[in-house]
């Protein structure tokens, strides 16, 4: 584990998947971040990478070969190297290995670093094309906000007047419809049918109503934004997840291509893209 600290924060980050574990307030003593109590959801702050969501039937084509993959990708169980650190930054960096080509075809490298200014983390991810074809992925984040039993909390959002709602049907997108609230309240009807995917956002804050503390994370030029929780036994899960992509899960009826991928991205040969979202904690 890779520990980092600002004035306002404390933060562990795992070699594995590059994932943020830990978010302490060091005043309050508060832990932000989700336990990952496999009850519930296991994970705490997954990247996906070089999926979102699914791929129809748990496979995709491309150049007329037929691979599986599964749901939000790899990059998540990989395991990372730290490329350098101090008290308030870390960079890490997975290189892709040839097992990696029967499931995605493209030699790839990704960088994950985490860089904190007070009370905000800067996530920021880096995609290098190291293949000698044009390289199609999309990446995403996953990040689960812990809340404390007995206390409401509604999602309050951010953006263009031109605010869309995606509709799921099985997990894959089947149309779009106009949203025009401005928050969503934390109850088991909002996720009863799975994850609300929003376009025209840049930013997405979690409130306790109770205390007024709030997890803004901000993601200005993203394509999507989800928010999720899972539900056990009637009852929404004690997180909330707020995921910023670029991409998303497979429409229903699919494509033929891998190229033809609803937000797929399309990265030339020896190039490579950065973006950044930033989780600020007030």
């Amino acid at each position: 584990m890779i520990n980092l600290e600002s004035d306002v924060l404390k933060v562990s980050v795992n070699l594995f998947g590059a994932e943020l574990r830990s978010v302490i307030n060091k005043e309050t003593k508060e832990e932000f971040m989700w336990s990952g109590d496999p009850k519930y959801w296991g994970r705490v702050s997954p990247v996906l990478f070089p999926i979102v969501g699914r791929v129809s039937n748990n496979e995709y084509h491309y150049n007329g070969e037929r691979f599986e993959m599964s749901q939000h990708g790899f990059l998540r169980d990989q395991e990372f190297v730290l490329v350098s650190s101090t008290d308030t930054y870390a960079e890490f960096s997975f290189v892709s290995n040839d097992s990696l080509l029967s499931v995605y075809p493209f030699k790839h490298e990704v960088r994950i670093a985490y860089e904190l200014v007070d009370s905000k983390i800067n996530i920021h991810w880096r995609v290098f094309n190291l293949d000698d074809q044009t390289m199609y992925y999309s990446i995403g984040a996953h990040p689960a906000f812990a809340m404390k039993d007995n206390e409401e909390y509604v999602f309050e959002l951010e953006g263009s007047s031109d605010v869309s709602l995606i509709t799921l049907d099985g997990g894959y997108v089947n149309g779009t419809s106009e949203f025009t609230d401005r928050s969503v309240e934390i109850i088991v009807e909002s996720f009863i049918d799975d994850a609300l995917i929003f376009t025209g956002l840049d930013s997405v804050s979690l409130i306790n109503k109770d205390s007024g503390a709030r997890v803004r994370c901000a993601f200005p030029g993203f394509d999507y934004v989800g928010l999720w929780t899972s539900y056990v036994d009637g009852k929404l899960s004690p997180f909330v997840c707020i995921e910023p992509w670029l991409g998303i899960t497979d429409e229903k009826g699919g494509y033929d291509e891998l190229s033809q991928k609803r937000s797929i991205r399309a990265l030339s040969v020896g190039t490579d893209e950065s973006h950044v979202y930033s989780l600020e904690f007030l």
